[in-house]
């Protein structure tokens, strides 16, 4: 069986974690945990930080901090909302780390090598605030940054380059040939369409003057190695590529070459993953990565998040507020995390903007979990209790067999769909529950009521698998009280009042 290897972008180390970086964290670690428990693949998943940029250094200057203290504050609010959120990584990546730089130095002179890099003088329009070049056609029509409202500023450098624009037929029959496929399947015509207006080098440098924190280019003290080459390139040397690193387990050629690689990301850095990247592996003679899953952007109430609008929504915030319900309940803490992680999942299509709003973050608890699981829980085990002797063994599922719509969601990614799936089932459990009504069977017929109450049972411990990669919490406390044949006088989720 192949390794599964998950990736998340590195986030920028520049602000604290937001909504979009929790959904893409969560998203990542469902489709990892899927992988492992489902799948038995060996399963890795890789986030971390982007820790090196002009913006960072200047913004640790304003705040009369050292860059790495800076820096390190982020880290530990990203890794803490990681453990508020049970996004379980294999390893927690920052550009700042020693053997990363390595890596990227050895990348570097391997392009140097291969002739891929070159010295000009180039003249370009430079978005400060994005810290990268842009042509016409990144800019709207007044001429701005689409991301940041403001025209970018004409600059002059010498840089290095790198020859993307030699790589272009080969891109193109990559992505129209599927050996690097994507999710949703029309972003390939997008990526297609760009590749065709036709593809110019890029600047792998910046001047020292211009950015003086970051990875030093090798043998050209006046240059900083630019993102593209620092960032990307994140995603092997986790893996170790080059085999620099040798107090590392990771084998390159096991995890990345022949292991099943998947990154995950939002919209707005698609052309970086499905164009720069793909092209710098290919001079560095290494695989492509097998797929890659792009997600659209996360609004309120219809609107871009935005401070000034008053509309952005603090994971953390919400977490805290939902820690109080879970005073009241079996899961304890575990109850804010997966509901977080329920709605995110369920709530937001993977390929496609979702609008997240606190209102409907309260109607959908109350609706899907209190009212929905919680209670259709409650309902059968309560009368398990009463009627039914423990079990401790249940029927194995295969999902190719049992659950084949739940099997292909998550072979498109498709987790929105696949707990879609999830719910189908309680509403029918529940639904069986109204119709057949076993609690007064059993009053009649008792052995129709308890195989009614069996069956019932099984299929609340069926939901509480399948729920597993997307509310592991929720999944084995239900697998707990099922076996156990007990419900407890504490709810699983209580209403939110």
């Amino acid at each position: 069986m192949k390794n599964k290897f998950v990736t998340t972008p590195i986030y920028y180390a520049s602000g604290e974690p937001h909504l979009g970086h929790a959904y893409t964290s969560v998203l990542a670690d469902a489709i990892t945990r899927y992988s492992n428990v489902w799948l038995q693949q060996d399963s890795f998943l890789l986030t971390g930080l982007d820790e090196h940029g002009q913006k960072i250094f200047e913004k640790a200057k304003s705040e009369n901090m050292e860059v790495l203290d800076f820096v390190e504050e982020y880290n530990a609010s990203f890794k803490d909302l990681y453990a508020k959120l049970n996004v379980k990584y294999g390893r927690f990546i920052r550009t700042t780390d020693k053997d990363h730089e390595e890596v990227v130095k050895y990348v570097w002179n391997k392009f140097l090598e291969n002739g891929d890099l070159y010295e000009k003088e180039y003249t370009g329009l430079y978005c400060i605030d994005c810290e990268s070049f842009k042509t016409d056609k990144d800019l709207n029509e007044s001429g701005q940054c689409p991301d940041h409202l403001k025209k970018p500023i004409e600059l002059k450098e010498r840089n290095w380059f790198f020859k993307l624009s030699k790589y272009q037929d080969y891109l193109l029959d990559l992505i129209d040939g599927e050996n690097l496929k994507l999710f949703p399947a029309y972003r390939k015509n997008e990526v297609i369409n760009f590749i065709k207006l036709g593809l110019q080098d890029i600047s792998f440098s910046r001047s020292k003057e211009k950015v003086s924190w970051g990875i030093p280019v090798p043998n050209d003290d006046t240059q900083t190695i630019y993102v593209w080459c620092d960032a990307l390139t994140n995603y092997i040397s986790a893996c170790n590529y080059g085999n620099l690193n040798k107090e590392s387990k990771n084998d390159f050629h096991e995890m990345w070459e022949e292991g099943d690689t998947l990154h995950l990301m939002g919209k707005d850095i698609l052309k970086f993953h499905t164009v720069y990247w793909p092209a710098m592996l290919k001079s560095l003679g290494v695989s492509a990565p097998k797929e890659i899953l792009i997600h659209g952007l996360i609004t309120s109430g219809g609107q871009k998040m935005s401070k000034t609008i008053g509309n952005v929504i603090d994971p953390v915030v919400v977490l805290n507020e939902y820690n109080i319900i879970g005073e009241k309940s079996v899961l304890s803490r575990n109850l804010s995390t997966d509901f977080f992680r329920y709605f995110v999942l369920k709530n937001i299509s993977p390929f496609s903007d979702g609008d997240v709003t606190v209102e409907r973050m309260k109607e959908l608890y109350n609706a899907d979990l209190a009212n929905g699981l919680g209670n259709l829980v409650s309902r059968v085990m309560k009368l398990s209790e009463k009627y039914l002797e423990a079990q401790e063994d249940f029927a194995q599922v295969d999902l190719s067999e049992d659950h084949s719509s739940f099997a292909n969601a998550m072979k498109e990614y498709d987790v929105m769909n696949a707990m879609n799936y999830i719910w189908k089932l309680i509403g029918e459990a529940d639904n069986y529950m109204q119709t057949e009504q076993p609690f007064k069977v059993i009053k009649i017929d008792e052995a129709k009521g308890k195989e009614q109450l069996r069956f019932l049972r099984e299929k609340v411990y069926t939901i509480a698998r399948l729920l597993n990669p997307f509310m592991p919490s929720t999944s084995e406390k239900i697998k707990e009280i099922v076996k156990a044949n007990k419900m407890p006088e504490t709810s699983i989720f209580p209403r939110y009042e």
